[in-house]
């Protein structure tokens, strides 16, 4: 897939889109604990960097059948836009988008899906930035099911604390978040909301999210601690910092619930819930790291662990290193797919439920009530 090499070009992405959008709210538990795994099979990816404003990347997987895609990626000159597309074959999907910065606080964002054996459909952001304010104001239109939708995020910055030691004098900078989504299908008129408040600081983040229609409270926390998977370096210890997230989620209409664990270094990573056990590995190859070779898999609550087992090689030259903990610009970021009625399974509430799509921040990517439907793939 082209996540990473969409991760490398995140700067330009920045200059279009300095502060984050809500759909990002919850990106520091979700990287620990909803980290992607290679899909079922062998995976190769080949991201190159063909001129200094355009990349491309080719993509080939073997899962009882071949499949490839091919994307391209280009922005201009004065960072105004950028354009990206990838086609997939056999299957002939197109996915395109392009950010256009039609005026230095107005961002838009176009983004289409084209299938020949489906339908397609465009999704419309509108966002409005204001640096000095610290927010960002997105206005959301899918062609499918008629969605519109409204995002809002705000940053305070709290009091900066001063730490000094022996050698060094460090300053550390704390930020409250807070923000907003409010779904609603035109086709039906049924809504969904989602409302969430976070305390940053460069070495921990606590978030609590609350959706009201869902009944479905959520809670995570996240810190920075000593890698205990470090490699040694000769007789020194190379060092490094791991994470370590834990999260969780209460229904109060089902008394459903999920606890969710994870940590993560450069090389590996771990993240245990309810119903599934994830573990990925990764490995770069040559000193200049334009290698790297990842396997994964998930074992479920019924023990299948063989389904899941993927393998994946990737040739990127660029940095992958300073792309960590960017934003990605994926074309799938945001695509809500249904709005609809469900009823619990003890038959006591009757709520309206919105099916969005898995990088929605409404649901922090929990997948938490049973009694939903899942969570479609709109894009996959």
């Amino acid at each position: 897939m082209t996540e990473q090499f969409l991760n490398n070009y995140s700067n330009l992405y920045k200059k279009l889109s300095p502060i984050p959008s809500y759909s990002n709210f919850y990106k520091q538990s979700n990287d620990i604990l909803h980290f992607k795994l290679p899909n079922h099979g062998l995976h190769l990816n080949i991201n190159r960097q063909t001129s200094q404003y355009t990349a491309s990347s080719f993509s080939i997987s073997n899962d009882s059948s071949i499949y490839f895609s091919l994307a391209h990626l280009y922005n201009s000159q004065n960072d105004k836009f950028v354009t990206f597309g990838k086609l997939y074959y056999p299957t002939k999907v197109l996915n395109s988008m392009i950010i256009y910065k039609l005026k230095p606080n107005l961002n838009l964002n176009l983004k289409i899906y084209s299938n020949l054996y489906s339908k397609s459909y465009i999704s419309i952001i509108l966002s409005n930035i204001n640096e000095k304010k610290a927010s960002n104001n997105e206005w959301i239109f899918i062609s499918n099911d008629k969605i519109l939708g409204h995002r809002y995020l705000k940053q305070f910055k709290t009091n900066t604390n001063s730490t000094s030691t022996k050698n060094t004098i460090a300053n550390t900078t704390s930020m409250i978040t807070i923000g907003y989504e409010v779904w609603c299908s035109l086709s039906s008129f049924a809504p969904s909301i989602s409302l969430g408040i976070k305390h940053d600081t460069p070495n921990n983040c606590f978030s609590l999210g609350l959706n009201p229609l869902f009944g479905r409270i959520s809670s995570s926390y996240t810190a920075n601690i000593f890698d205990i998977f470090s490699l040694y370096n000769g007789n020194k210890i190379n060092p490094s910092i791991a994470k370590a997230g834990i999260r969780y989620v209460y229904n109060l209409y089902s008394m459903e619930s999920k606890l969710e664990l994870g940590i993560i270094n450069d090389q590996l990573k771990l993240s245990i819930n309810n119903n599934e056990i994830k573990l990925l590995f990764k490995k770069f190859y040559f000193n200049n790291k334009d290698w790297n070779f990842k396997i994964g898999f998930r074992i479920d609550k019924n023990g299948d662990w063989k389904n899941y087992l993927g393998c994946e090689f990737t040739y990127d030259n660029n940095d992958l290193s300073a792309s960590k903990d960017m934003e990605s610009i994926q074309p799938k970021e945001y695509f809500p797919t249904q709005i609809s009625k469900s009823v619990d399974n003890n038959n006591k509430i009757s709520s309206v439920r919105g099916n969005l799509h898995s990088k929605s921040a409404s649901y922090d990517d929990s997948k938490l009530d049973l009694t939903e439907k899942k969570l479609s793939q709109i894009i996959k």
